[in-house]
């Protein structure tokens, strides 16, 4: 039997209770047991006429707060409380199994230790702090699964919306509802890739596919935790030609895409129930940097966002370590061994026979696909090699870089 009964009350309190909690705070506000109301996420003490009629006692009773700002303070006053309760009820003759005061106190205190941890956990997520857990400063990386929605066919000259989550595995049944109750169209698919991600992180999802036109071809979004959706208008061409396509969701983060998610999308002459096929592709863990020794600063300041954010473990040679013949055996080693493969790119890139070996040496061992170009100067001053000529160089933001760093005063 309890000695204490704590009611926890949040913001949608009591109309997110049920008729056997109704009934148990009923037993023991109506009993000899210590009802303790404890308040939380901001909630405040509900009113009498707000109450079913078993639970109206409850506004007779001396309420407590739990507030992220006050947290140590206010779970050492609750854990007192418990123990001025339960001392009451230890003067009296103790019942065969009854639990002493001290074990039961311990037990008190050992759940709001257990509850403080969840805290730190959930105090990462948009969702925890809007219930009152805060937030501890930076957090850990933690799990984030993809998922993406799209059609299963489409004609030519049709227009659909194919959309990207990223979610945590706690709220994957709610992201699964919301997404199909978006499309009726759409067939959700869940947990395509896992990545590890930190709150705070700025990510990057572009959408392409052959013979589709994509609007906005890619958006961004700051994951802060919980959940985060991305939707894309899509556009089947009108002479795009009967069979198969794909859409590829790819996502970015400082430059780098960390994972992609395959959806295949049959266009036909009609809208016909189909089965779709889908891909799950593990994001890469790891990659090796090409880069030119005078672009040094630069490259380090990108890659140690990445590794922060995505937990990429991005392998960098150095100047000192390319000569010599075991250096190059080792290099080719490591090209081979690393997922990807970022080739930085500048004029001094374009000039360094070193930096060629390397992409030479990936472009044969991996192929092109697992090349990914960062150009650090516009394409112009630096045109790519004509082997690389099928991968986008381009990039907006060295423009911008550019124009920038042109207004400024010498």
């Amino acid at each position: 039997m309890s000695k204490v009964l704590i009611v926890v009350i949040g913001s949608d309190w009591p109309i997110a209770t049920s008729r056997v909690f109704n009934l148990e705070v009923a037993a023991a506000l109506t009993g000899n047991i210590p009802v303790i109301p404890v308040l939380v996420g901001g909630a405040t003490t509900p009113r009498a006429e707000d109450l079913p009629d078993p639970l109206k006692l409850l506004t007779g009773r001396r309420v407590h707060e739990l507030s992220h700002t006050r947290w140590d303070d206010d779970v050492k006053h609750l854990i007192a409380r418990l123990k001025e309760s339960l001392s009451v009820l230890d003067r009296a003759p103790a019942a065969s199994g009854d639990v002493g005061l001290d074990k039961a106190t311990g037990a008190f205190e050992k759940v709001f230790e257990e509850a403080e941890e969840r805290r730190r956990v959930a105090s990462a997520t948009p969702r925890g702090r809007a219930a009152g857990l805060g937030s501890l400063g930076p957090s850990e990386p933690l799990p984030v699964l993809l998922a993406a929605s799209a059609p299963t066919t489409a004609p030519p000259g049709d227009q659909f919306v194919a959309r990207f989550a990223a979610y945590l595995k706690a709220v994957e049944q709610e992201v699964k509802e919301h997404l199909a109750g978006l499309s009726p169209r759409a067939t959700p698919h869940m947990g395509m890739a896992t990545c590890r991600w930190r709150s705070g992180t700025a990510v990057m999802v572009r959408l392409a596919g052959t013979h589709l036109q994509v609007n906005p071809r890619e958006d961004s979004f700051v994951w802060e935790g919980d959940r985060q959706f991305v939707s894309f208008a899509v556009t089947v061409a009108p002479d795009a030609p009967m069979g198969g396509t794909v859409l590829k969701f790819e996502s970015i983060i400082e430059g780098v895409v960390v994972a992609r998610l395959l959806l295949d999308l049959e266009i036909a002459p009609e809208t016909v129930a189909a089965e779709r096929r889908f891909a799950t592709v593990e994001p890469a863990r790891t990659a090796f940097a090409s880069y030119a020794s005078p672009d040094r600063d630069e490259v380090l300041g990108r890659v140690a966002s990445l590794t922060n954010a995505a937990g990429l473990q991005v392998f960098l040679d150095s100047a000192s370590l390319r000569a010599g013949k075991r250096w190059q055996e080792q290099l080719a080693t490591a090209i081979k061994d690393h997922e990807l493969f970022l080739l930085f790119w500048s004029t001094s890139a374009s000039r360094s026979k070193w930096v060629k070996w390397e992409w030479q040496t990936a472009l044969r061992e991996k192929g092109l696909d697992a090349i990914q170009p960062h150009p650090l100067e516009p394409v112009t001053r630096a045109p790519p090699p004509r082997e690389l000529d099928a991968l986008h160089f381009g990039d907006a933001y060295v423009l911008i870089r550019e124009a920038y760093r042109n207004a400024r005063p010498s």
